[in-house]
């Protein structure tokens, strides 16, 4: 069986997340799976007409990651606002 979350998926970030977040230790140090949790991000994306809801914290190894409105990524700009 292999372990693929397709690239263009809509739902591959949140299954990636699972799928690393899940993993123990030695699994991700056996597929040199790397978490840089101090360049992690969390966001909530919402269409313009919806309020968006007061976001939950989120921890990833027992260290907090913070929440942000805006984000770049490979010279790509996120922002919570879809439109």
């Amino acid at each position: 069986m292999l372990n693929v979350v397709a690239q263009s998926g809509i739902t591959s970030p949140v299954l990636f997340s699972l799928y690393v977040i899940d993993m123990p230790a030695h699994e991700r140090i056996k597929w040199r799976i790397a978490i840089n949790v101090s360049k992690s991000t969390a966001m909530l994306f919402a269409k313009p007409v919806r309020c968006i809801p007061t976001p939950r914290p989120v921890q990833i190894f027992g260290e907090p990651i913070h929440w942000f409105d805006n984000a770049r990524y490979l010279w790509v700009t996120f922002k919570t606002r879809l439109s």
